[in-house]
């Protein structure tokens, strides 16, 4: 610790945001394609890496057979 102060290291941040892998995106929009999720959910399980505008309209969505 000693040696991190004398050359002024400052510890970074570990989450400054929530990121979510292309996996976990798919999901989340297949999800919502499917039904079983709201577009709000959708929205909070996306952690702010798409807005409303991003979603497709309901009329686009489709449900799976």
């Amino acid at each position: 610790m000693e040696f991190m102060e004398a050359l002024g290291w400052v510890p970074q941040p570990d989450l400054e945001s929530v990121r979510v892998s292309p996996a976990y995106a798919t999901a989340v929009m297949e999800a919502l394609r499917n039904k079983p999720i709201s577009r709000a959910r959708a929205l909070e399980l996306m952690h702010g890496h798409i807005g409303e505008a991003d979603l497709p309209q309901d009329d686009d969505l489709e449900i799976a057979p």
